[in-house]
Formats: C-alpha cells, structure tokens, sequence
C-alpha cells in the first residue's frame, strides 16, 4: 500500500512539473520573446542574471556607458547608467571624473534644460561620488568586467513629456531616452 501511495505521489508531481512547463511555454509565447530568452532553458545550469536592458549605449576610450533606467517617481526622474570597459578581456582601465554640475538632461517635449538635485546641504544627489559631499562623480573599470552603477536624480519633466536627452561631458548626448512613469 505505501509504495502505491509512493507511486501515486511521484506521478501527481511530475504531472504538476509538466503543467507548469507548458504554462510558461505558453506565456513566453504569447509576450515578447528576447533573444537570451529563445534559448530552452537547462534545468540543470544555474540561473544566468540579465542584464538590463539599455536605452542608449555610448563608448569613449574603451568605456561603454548604457543608460539603463530613467523613470519617474512623485516629482524626481531617476536615471540609471552602467559604465564598463569596451573589451574586459584586453584588460582595459579607465577612470573617469565627471563633474556633475555639467550633466544635465534636455526635456525633448519643452526644450528646458534640468540640472542634477542637490539636497538641502548642497550635495548633488548622485553616486558614486568622488568623496562625501563631492561635486564630482568618478567610475573606474579598473577591473575586468567590471561594471559599474552609477545613479543621477534630476526634477521630473513634466506628464507630456515622453523622452529626454542626457548630456555627460565628454560621452556627449544620450538623444530620446523613453521615460517610465
């Protein structure tokens, strides 16, 4: 009687396993499929992290920075961007110091022009930052493969507004970044 059950158990929750496989199979098929995403997935391998999905991508010297994020939350815009080096296997470095009174974003829809926050001690509400209460922002790629977040927050553009352009010096501008809301 217990191998019965045993049996019987075993069957409900491989029944179970392939419901779900079906499930997903027809969830993936009716949205959007990415490209990593054509692949079948391997039970066996461990889970891969995507990485984001970038708006803009732009190199200089053997650094690639992506923005990755800009969304809008209450009245700030978040804006989100990886740097890393161009080719980690040539064991390219760089470091950059950006002064981040020079970036800024252009509302496509208004044409005005947003500067990063400040908080109320007058510290850019930035990262990473060159030292506490810095008024620059310095990434390295120092390492190989490397990549490293680096986060900006601006006042929102108003609701009519759709997209931006990003402008970091020496990148140059990041022309129609969508924005989420």
């Amino acid at each position: 009687m217990k191998k019965l059950v045993f049996v019987l158990a075993s069957l409900a929750l491989v029944a179970c396993k392939e419901a779900k496989k079906e499930e997903s199979v027809e969830s993936a098929s009716s949205s959007e499929v990415t490209k990593s995403e054509e692949k079948a997935p391997d039970d066996t391998a461990t889970p891969k992290v995507e990485a984001p999905i970038s708006l803009s991508t732009k190199s200089l010297g053997g650094e690639v920075i992506s923005v990755i994020k800009a969304k809008v939350i209450g009245k700030v815009l978040y804006v989100e961007l990886t740097t890393k080096a161009e080719n980690a296997d040539a064991g390219n470095t760089s470091l950059h110091v950006i002064d981040i009174g020079e970036i800024n974003y252009v509302d496509d829809a208004e044409a005005k022009k947003h500067d990063v926050l400040k908080d109320d001690e007058g510290v850019y509400q930035a990262s990473p930052l060159q030292t506490s209460g810095s008024s620059r922002l310095q990434f390295s790629t120092k390492y190989k493969a490397r990549e490293v977040l680096v986060s900006l927050k601006f006042a929102a553009p108003p609701e009519t507004s759709k997209t931006i352009t990003l402008n970091i010096p020496d990148f140059g501008s990041f022309d129609s970044i969508p924005i989420t809301r």
